[in-house]
């Protein structure tokens, strides 16, 4: 599909699928987009009935859907598991019905244990040695919470998500809002201050949450 119109025309609209196929477009034009090799740490690894392999493949700071048809997967000689780093080859196209960019693996290469792993693993470790996982440590929930202090940005999708659980399911709950970021480099300060916020205001319970 070859369209040669311009966003800043007045009157001139896209469809969806016209805007999608000419970004698709965009990448089977590009020979380097036909055959990548692409270095990161494997998240979310499913293998449902169908036989392909679906997974995320990220760093510090970025995340790329991928997927590895049946045909392919049934010839892997290493199977991959979340928090491997791996280099994946493959061709990177729009998925026109997610709306997203992915990349489709042919090959996948482990290169070890990957540094997100190591680091989760490591801070689960110290956490563990200060026993603040032990259970005799924990204090228990409530069965009946009245007031429930959420921190969470106000504008993501989470909070509205939490609201919409707790309106069905437990109405008569008081919930007070501690915004902060949840992302960004700004976010672990700013999530720490608002916990400090919402110790003071008496809640029963605490909810830290985060979409995506």
């Amino acid at each position: 599909m070859s369209m040669q119109m311009s966003f800043r025309v007045p009157g001139v609209h896209w469809t969806v699928s016209e805007l999608t196929d000419y970004v698709r477009d965009l990448f089977e034009n590009d020979h380097q987009m036909h055959d990548v090799a692409i270095i990161g740490e494997l998240s979310n690894v499913s293998r449902p009935q169908s036989g392909h392999v679906y997974f995320s493949l990220k760093d510090k700071a970025s995340t790329i859907q991928c997927v590895m048809w049946r045909s392919v997967a049934s010839r892997l000689v290493y199977f991959p598991n979340d928090g491997d780093r791996v280099i994946v080859s493959g061709h990177v196209t729009i998925y026109p019905s997610g709306g997203r960019y992915q990349l489709y693996a042919s090959t996948i290469e482990s290169v070890g244990a990957g540094d997100l792993l190591l680091q989760t693993e490591m801070l689960k470790y110290k956490l563990a040695t200060e026993g603040l996982f032990d259970p005799d440590n924990k204090t228990k929930l409530p069965a009946l919470p009245i007031t429930i202090a959420i921190v969470t940005s106000p504008s993501g999708a989470a909070y509205h998500d939490i609201l919409h659980v707790i309106n069905r399911r437990w109405p008569i709950a008081k919930v007070q809002l501690i915004p902060t970021s949840v992302q960004g480099s700004e976010a672990p300060v700013e999530i720490v201050d608002a916990l400090n916020a919402a110790d003071n205001v008496n809640a029963d319970i605490i909810l830290l949450g985060r979409g995506g």
